[in-house]
């Protein structure tokens, strides 16, 4: 049988000599301790650890970075900003959002207007709340409506309008203010002309067309 044999060999110094001087690198070569040997590991023990990686970026989608944080920035901005003092406190927290809050009470107003079309309840109680939600929708839509007008007095008011306008989910409640106005009309506890109805009709269908044409050219386009 063929014996096995070690390649492993000592380490021999090296010595090299360049213009009769000896070489810088070959001497701290030499000074190395040999691996494996106690002085090695203790050398190895003594280096410093390594240096933490750096964080990671924290991923944020475009739309997240170019939409929602100059909203945030803005909203930071007008309540530090000691120059719009003249906004009223609401004027200046107020949301478009708000439009909501009419909607679900117009809402609620058509519902009972139907329900008393259909003869399952009571008339008189139907009208009591008809006219309850009527009224609450109509209040809170001029209120939310009269706040976006003061805010529109400041030009750090009229930036963050124009920030919710470029928002991909609260662009929709620009929608708010003549949808509102078709349930205020459809849902009235008291009669309404033809003429006014078809007027209305005309004013929210062309207000719809054109907010509706302006976000399908933002989705395909931008």
């Amino acid at each position: 049988a063929r014996p096995i044999v070690s390649h492993t060999r000592r380490r021999e110094p090296i010595l090299h000599v360049m213009n009769g001087e000896p070489d810088a690198y070959a001497a701290a070569e030499e000074d190395q301790p040999e691996m494996g040997t106690a002085a090695h590991r203790e050398s190895i023990e003594s280096l410093p650890p390594p240096p933490p990686p750096p964080p990671r970026p924290r991923q944020t989608s475009t739309l997240t970075s170019s939409v929602t944080l100059p909203l945030q920035q803005a909203t930071v901005a007008i309540n530090n900003n000691n120059s719009n003092s003249n906004l009223l406190p609401l004027a200046k927290r107020i949301p478009n959002t708000a439009f909501g809050i009419s909607m679900g009470l117009g809402g609620n107003a058509l519902t009972w207007t139907n329900l008393r079309a259909t003869e399952l309840i009571a008339q008189q109680p139907g009208i009591i709340l008809q006219g309850i939600f009527w009224l609450l929708s109509l209040v809170t839509g001029l209120g939310v409506s009269a706040c976006f007008l003061v805010k529109c007095r400041s030009q750090l008011g009229r930036d963050i309008i124009r920030e919710e306008w470029r928002h991909p989910a609260r662009v929709h409640f620009f929608h708010g203010p003549h949808l509102i106005t078709i349930m205020l009309t459809l849902s009235a506890p008291f009669p309404v002309s033809r003429v006014a109805l078809q007027a209305l009709w005309t004013i929210t269908a062309i207000s719809q067309t054109a907010i509706a044409l302006s976000i399908y050219e933002r989705w395909m386009f931008d």
